[in-house]
């Protein structure tokens, strides 16, 4: 008989546990949790409740937010690029109206090629690309032709880049003459074309023209290579 008692006691303490796990379900507190004797039950953190954000170990590095791995990284865009074009042929063509307002014969072969120089049948020759530009700007021509004193930039009207290879410049110049009072205002057409990873010229423009005293710029200096 006293054996049969003990054998009992183990399931009327589970009877009385279960018993007070529902007395505490009904008096209404969301907090308890029912659980099996012996049985641990941990909260499930796996994904973040309502109103809790990711930790840093949850964000995505490639979203591009503020303070991630991929901020700043996006595809480049056409426009930039060939603003960025646009602006190295002028200054390039910039650099080629500093370099004849002062006789700068080196920069000039670089900005324009020996191909290009020979075109210009310089009217003064030797000391090379360099030492011939030099020297004929400015001429004096015996035929009584305008002589050249100096170009300004008054204005780069338009520049075109087409495929990222080729450059037109439209600009304004202004030439001055030694022999004249009146200033010569027209507009110049430039082509210029990326070789190297450098804007170079593909002919002369008319400035150049102008400079090695020769009144009559060449129809095909205009037209499209």
């Amino acid at each position: 008989m006293r054996d049969r008692a003990w054998k009992a006691l183990p399931w009327l303490a589970l009877t009385l546990a279960v018993g007070i796990g529902f007395l505490l379900i009904e008096s209404g507190s969301e907090e308890t949790v029912v659980e099996a004797p012996g049985e641990i039950v941990a909260p499930d953190r796996s994904t973040p409740a309502e109103g809790e954000s990711a930790g840093p170990a949850d964000q995505n590095p490639l979203a591009g937010g503020e303070g991630r791995a991929g901020e700043g990284l996006r595809p480049p865009d056409p426009a930039e690029d060939r603003d960025r074009l646009s602006a190295g042929a002028e200054a390039v063509y910039r650099d080629y109206i500093e370099a004849i307002n002062g006789s700068d014969g080196p920069l000039l072969c670089t900005l324009l090629g020996e191909e290009a120089v020979e075109a210009l049948d310089l009217p003064v020759e030797g000391g090379g690309c360099a030492g011939g530009l030099a020297e004929s700007i400015g001429y004096a021509d015996p035929r009584g032709f305008p002589v050249w004193e100096g170009t300004s930039l008054a204005s780069i009207d338009l520049v075109t880049v087409e495929a990222g290879m080729r450059a037109r410049i439209t600009a304004t110049i202004v030439t001055t003459f030694a022999d004249r009072d009146e200033p010569s205002i027209e507009s110049d057409i430039a082509y210029l074309e990326r070789m190297g990873g450098d804007w170079r010229f593909v002919k002369p423009s008319a400035p150049i023209y102008r400079a090695i005293g020769k009144p009559d710029v060449p129809p095909s200096v205009i037209a499209a290579p």
